[in-house]
């Protein structure tokens, strides 16, 4: 809810989501955040429409960021299907669409006439 550069990258993380959901990928935002209210004020602001859990909720009580050795943000993870860490991106941008065309293919590829 506080981080500037988080919010600026919720477009992308859109256009990402909308362009490869059919092949499988999906967005998950992780808010370091302790307010649930403010959080979903946030989202509600943003028109955020995918899955967001708190850091803090997980079944095992280790907060999300401190398990991945979170450092900074906006910070993200690219997880294969197998649950195995694909790629660590602190700046997502347009490497990670090439990373996601490598791992899923081209979206285009699957548009047939």
């Amino acid at each position: 809810t506080w981080c500037g550069p988080c919010i600026a990258k919720f477009p992308f993380m859109t256009k990402l989501g909308e362009t490869f959901k059919d092949r499988g990928f999906v967005v998950i935002g992780v808010a370091c955040d302790e307010d649930v209210e403010k959080v979903r004020a946030v989202l509600k602001q943003h028109n955020v429409a995918w899955r967001n859990i708190l850091h803090t909720q997980t079944k095992d009580g280790v907060p999300i960021a401190e398990r991945y050795e979170i450092k900074g943000l906006p910070f993200l993870l690219l997880i294969g299907r197998d649950g195995k860490i694909l790629d660590v991106a602190l700046n997502p941008g347009r490497s990670l669409e090439k990373q996601l065309e490598s791992v899923l293919g081209n979206p285009a590829e699957s548009v047939k006439p």
